[in-house]
């Protein structure tokens, strides 16, 4: 059976606490998922490395995240002004 969207967001959370190179693999999956709180973490987890928030930003900008997401992405964006 599919794990639970919340047992999937505290997996990651705590991966990404300990690694977040191998956390990043895993959240660009999950921003494939129809969940939006998936969606969310992987947002949070990628938006923590200037690669990461990089992969948020296009992603956002090509319409291939969530419009209500807007102020997370932006948020993430102005800690890796370049």
């Amino acid at each position: 059976a599919e794990a639970p969207a919340s047992l999937k967001v505290e997996a990651l959370r705590a991966l990404a606490a300990i690694s977040p190179e191998k956390a990043r693999p895993i959240a660009e999956g999950l921003l494939e998922q129809p969940d939006p709180a998936l969606i969310a973490e992987a947002v949070m987890v990628l938006g923590s490395t200037k690669d990461g928030a990089k992969l948020v930003g296009q992603r956002f900008l090509a319409k291939k995240l969530p419009a209500d997401l807007f102020p997370r992405v932006s948020e993430i964006l102005r800690k890796f002004p370049d």
